[in-house]
């Protein structure tokens, strides 16, 4: 399971601020890399990009407070009413409520039901019944973020990318993630929660993940993490900070840090 921490402080006094990012292979910043001995896996957490990006908008400000960014994710990882959880070919591994809620976040950043479209949505005649059962999920989830006293940011499915030949044939895969962000959409504006649209940041006009961002068809290549951080930046993080800059006047300098835990 990858657990990044990063804090934004000089001396490393007690953190004042903190914002967990929960997901998939697509938070842990999953690519593949070819080389002359075959494939290799690699990361590049769309978090260190927002990591630096908060450190540098803090220091614009000149009213800098302490910040954790904690990334808890896994490839292969679903999303369940109960936690956020893997199935058993992944090993059944569980990222809790518990476990997120013992970081005292004061903003969770969840992208996930990529994986639950995975397994419920094969054909045309699935997207319907897709997106409205991973949507309830998502939901509850936010919900008990909020109960807890944590802000939810709500963080829409990025597209694929398939060959041109095969576009047609699959267009319910465009169809399906577009059904259910559309539902994260209504949802998040009826409940004031901050949205941010990655599929359409990442997406051409017909729906497809941009080639320049796309590794092997699932997930992005750097480009598309930097973008990713960008859009969950510009969209979600950033009006947050503002509240916080209004609320914290005299707080410490800033070094971004990283810690690799588990």
């Amino acid at each position: 399971m990858a657990f990044y921490r990063f804090k934004e402080s000089k001396d490393f006094v007690k953190t004042e601020r903190s914002i967990v990012a929960l997901g998939d292979s697509l938070t842990k910043g999953h690519y593949k890399i070819q080389g002359n001995e075959g494939v290799t896996v690699t990361y590049l957490p769309y978090t260190f990009f927002l990591q630096r990006m908060v450190g540098e908008y803090l220091r614009r400000h000149k009213k800098p407070f302490d910040v954790y960014i904690d990334n808890l994710s896994q490839d292969g990882m679903l999303v369940g009413s109960n936690s956020l959880y893997l199935d058993s070919m992944g090993g059944g591994v569980e990222i809790s409520f518990s476990r997120v809620l013992d970081l005292s976040p004061d903003v969770c950043i969840l992208l996930g039901g990529s994986n639950n479209l995975g397994y419920f949505l094969q054909s045309d005649s699935d997207v319907e019944h897709a997106a409205e059962s991973i949507a309830g999920i998502l939901f509850s989830i936010y919900d008990r973020f909020r109960e807890a006293g944590a802000q939810p940011i709500s963080v829409t499915v990025p597209s694929v990318l398939v060959a041109p030949e095969e576009r047609e044939r699959a267009r319910f895969l465009v169809e399906g993630r577009r059904r259910l962000n559309d539902r994260i959409k209504e949802y998040s504006t009826r409940n004031g929660i901050n949205c941010v649209d990655l599929f359409a940041a990442t997406a051409t006009e017909d729906g497809w993940m941009r080639g320049e961002y796309a590794n092997d068809g699932l997930h992005f290549n750097p480009k598309g993490y930097s973008a990713m951080a960008e859009a969950i930046f510009d969209q979600g993080v950033k009006s947050i900070l503002d509240a916080w800059l209004g609320e914290d006047n005299n707080k410490r300098g800033i070094l971004g840090r990283m810690r690799i835990g588990r």
